[in-house]
């Protein structure tokens, strides 16, 4: 199910411009939530270019960061997620 340009409910975040979100049901525990970039990549032979976003618990509307693709991770606070990534962030200090 794709989400163009659309709030995905839980997450209240838009999609960025040329994204889009695909949630798909990820096992019994976890939706998974990939993040479709609707530009053209040689290397993708035309074929979509996705990556994880992050994974949401069903029951408790959690987020978890991915480890990986296959492989949720720790719980996020929903406050610090950003419309590309669940991951944490590392701030760069300007010395």
């Amino acid at each position: 199910m794709y989400h163009t340009a659309q709030t995905i409910h839980i997450m209240k975040l838009n999609a960025p411009k040329g994204f889009s979100y695909l949630t798909e049901d990820f096992n019994t525990k976890y939706k998974r939530v990939m993040l479709v970039h609707h530009a053209n990549y040689v290397y993708a032979e035309g074929k979509e270019v996705q990556t994880v976003w992050g994974f949401i618990n069903k029951k408790t509307g959690n987020i978890h960061a991915p480890i990986n693709a296959k492989k949720p991770g720790k719980v996020v606070d929903k406050a610090l997620v950003t419309p590309y990534t669940t991951m944490p962030v590392n701030e760069v200090s300007q010395g």
